[in-house]
């Protein structure tokens, strides 16, 4: 169980353990990493009462999509449609939200949301419209397990060996995402999600091999940023490579 931010997808914390504790019991564990700034999107996992009062707990605002069973009892409804209720004593807005994703076979796919905020002015604040960034945690998943690991199983047979590999893969990828966030940051107006992780990864795995630019970086900010940067992805409606 991992928290990773949207957009940049650097990590903010980890967790993991016996399969018995559940996505819900990890996820308590990272709750001291939210705080009032924050907006967390979180999917049906974690759409119970008791999930939503100690995400709210944090001050940290949320989406969270609600499963289809779900029909909190209406307090009263607002002009857009929306409504608020109250779950354990606390105040949430319930959204009903509409989404079309276009497929690369020019298809599209549909579907409608039932969303609960902590966001309740209905005028102000429209937390559906960020809700789809949730998404780009199944991207952090497939760069980890697919692009950085290669498909490979850890070495380890015992508890101790495997956390300590499980870490060291955390570490190289916080470390590539933080060096990728860094490289388009240099150039203005550049999204975060345009930046590859296969090439990073990629560059990084030749510069241990031939050690060029270490001491001295071929550029202002590392050949590895300049590869970055000439190989960025396309805008809004691409199809991601994979792991990027």
């Amino acid at each position: 169980m991992n928290r990773c931010e949207a957009g940049a997808r650097r990590l903010l914390g980890a967790v993991f353990g016996p399969t018995s504790t559940g996505d819900p019991g990890y996820a308590r564990k990272l709750l001291p990493l939210l705080g009032g700034s924050m907006l967390f999107l979180a999917d049906r996992n974690f759409s119970g009462d008791e999930s939503l009062n100690d995400v709210a707990g944090t001050r940290a605002h949320l989406p969270a999509r609600l499963t289809y069973r779900r029909r909190p009892a209406v307090i009263s409804v607002l002009p857009d449609g929306a409504y608020l209720t109250r779950l354990r004593g606390r105040a949430f807005r319930i959204i009903e939200a509409s989404a079309t994703a276009s497929c690369a076979d020019g298809s599209g796919i549909a579907d409608r949301y039932t969303l609960a905020t902590t966001l309740l002015n209905h005028q102000a604040e429209r937390p559906a419209a960020p809700y789809h960034e949730r998404w780009e945690v199944e991207l952090t998943f497939l760069a980890l397990k697919d692009t950085l690991f290669a498909g490979q199983v850890l070495r380890s047979g015992d508890p101790m060996g495997l956390q300590e590999e499980l870490w060291a893969l955390l570490i190289v990828y916080q470390s590539l995402r933080r060096a990728m966030v860094d490289a388009i940051e240099s150039r203005s107006d550049t999204d975060p999600d345009r930046a590859s992780f296969t090439i990073a990864l990629r560059m990084e795995a030749e510069q241990v091999i031939t050690a060029r630019g270490v001491l001295e970086p071929a550029d202002g900010h590392g050949g590895n940023a300049t590869a970055v940067l000439d190989a960025l992805l396309p805008l809004a409606g691409h199809a991601p490579e994979p792991g990027s």
